[in-house]
């Protein structure tokens, strides 16, 4: 398989949620607003940025992840909020029975 392939195939950052709130989400980046303006259950969306207002520590893992089983394959850009954002919510939500059932 090639690589970018198995980036393409990789579910391990995918998660099932409301259509709406994925809807919401698009395909914006993730991002650590200062605000709790969250629309109803899920999150907060502004200039491409997102922030999901439940499961912060299951996305974050899972980013980090993926960030670092294809590191350098991963292109970045000035929209995606630092590793170091990731690693705040890890440590903030940590992980539950779902995640761990996962």
């Amino acid at each position: 398989v090639q690589q970018k392939e198995a980036t393409q195939a990789d579910l391990h950052h995918l998660f099932t949620c409301e259509w709406g709130c994925n809807s919401f989400r698009g395909n914006h980046a993730y991002y650590d607003f200062n605000t709790e303006a969250f629309r109803e259950n899920c999150g907060e969306r502004e200039d491409g940025k997102f922030e999901p207002k439940y499961g912060k520590g299951a996305v974050a893992r899972a980013t980090l992840y993926f960030l670092l089983r294809y590191l350098g394959d991963v292109a970045s850009s000035n929209k995606e909020m630092p590793v170091a954002g990731f690693i705040d919510w890890a440590r903030d939500d940590l992980v539950d029975r779902w995640e761990l059932h996962r």
